[in-house]
């Protein structure tokens, strides 16, 4: 390798299969590069502790960019570098919202994801945790990275995306690639995967041409735009697709792999 690159991996629908599993081949050669100087970066919406879980530690990684943006954390140091959380202000203001039209909202910060609301499911999930007070819960809160917040329907999501925005905080919306299920995201104002991407970029002094990227969903648009090398998963949603370099098979077939094979051309090197 002549000059020092980043890979930037997206988890779900990208890294992670359609059972929620980390390929051990895919793990496997993503630390191989990283042992040869790549620096590898899990970006993802899910919180810190849930992404270094679901790849069984993610030895394989440099970064973990969590909550979509929200924090960015050293692996190998082992400490936080930047999180951007959502005042209490916002988060108050966004409740205020709060009515018959929502399902339930999620607030995450590093270790869980809080719901509030659909009191009558059940939180099987180990990372879950419900709230019954909101005031409560803001009062004592000072970490919450972004929000999750699923509606009755797709129009309904479409409308909150307006009324929910304003110069504080950024909204985005989601939609699932298999269910065309919409659902809006909130993250503090300028948070976005691609930003996190630029910091350590900066840190590592690697130019952006030298970023290759993979994901499969809304929030990944900005870092597959660009950066660099943007390639989409076949399975990814048609607007990634649009404005990706590449598009590599999917994620049920090491498609992360399977691109980075090819166009590296490194297998002498990592085996």
């Amino acid at each position: 390798m002549n000059k020092r690159k980043m890979i930037v991996v997206d988890l779900d629908g990208t890294l992670l299969n359609i059972n929620g599993g980390c390929s051990k081949k895919t793990k496997r050669y993503l630390g191989k590069l990283k042992d040869i100087g790549y620096i590898v970066v899990i970006a993802t919406g899910r919180i810190l502790r849930d992404a270094v879980s679901i790849t069984d530690g993610a030895d394989f990684a440099n970064y973990v960019i969590s909550n979509g943006g929200g924090l960015i954390y050293d692996m190998d140091n082992k400490k936080i570098i930047e999180k951007n959380e959502i005042s209490k202000k916002e988060l108050r203001r966004i409740f205020d919202y709060y009515n018959e039209d929502i399902d339930y909202i999620t607030m995450c910060d590093l270790y869980y994801y809080y719901r509030y609301g659909d009191n009558n499911s059940k939180m099987d999930y180990f990372y879950d945790r419900k709230i019954s007070d909101i005031d409560k819960f803001i009062d004592n809160s000072d970490n919450i990275l972004h929000m999750i917040v699923r509606f009755k329907n797709n129009d309904l999501a479409l409308k909150y995306n307006k009324l929910l925005d304003n110069d504080n905080i950024d909204v985005l919306l989601m939609q699932d690639s298999f269910t065309d299920k919409k659902w809006l995201e909130i993250f503090g104002r300028d948070v976005s995967k691609y930003n996190a991407i630029k910091v350590i970029m900066n840190i590592e002094k690697i130019d952006n041409s030298d970023v290759i990227s993979f994901g499969d969903g809304r929030n990944d648009i900005e870092m597959i735009k660009n950066t660099g090398i943007g390639v989409a998963m076949g399975n990814a949603l048609e607007c990634v697709k649009d404005v990706s370099d590449y598009i590599t098979i999917s994620h049920n077939e090491d498609g992360v792999m399977y691109f980075l094979r090819g166009y590296l051309n490194e297998d002498d090197l990592v085996g």
